[in-house]
């Protein structure tokens, strides 16, 4: 599984690094990733409903999400 530490990035940045992630994945991977700013939570949460992305809080301090590809 792959991991994006993207602390220190401010907005749209941890989105940004999302969506190319997530391109990359192939049906049934999935990837992690790090963010400590307070708008990529729910920036992620609302993109990743969107693409209908199955996405996990893994731990909130910092933000740690598993985001996965059930579709191609």
């Amino acid at each position: 599984m792959h991991t994006i530490d993207c602390q220190g990035l401010r907005c749209p940045m941890p989105l940004l690094k999302a969506k190319l992630a997530y391109t990359q994945l192939a049906v049934g991977e999935s990837f992690v990733l790090i963010a400590d700013d307070p708008a990529a939570g729910p920036d992620i949460q609302r993109w990743a409903e969107r693409v209908a992305a199955p996405i996990q809080q893994l731990s909130d301090q910092p933000l740690t999400l598993e985001v996965g590809k059930i579709r191609a």
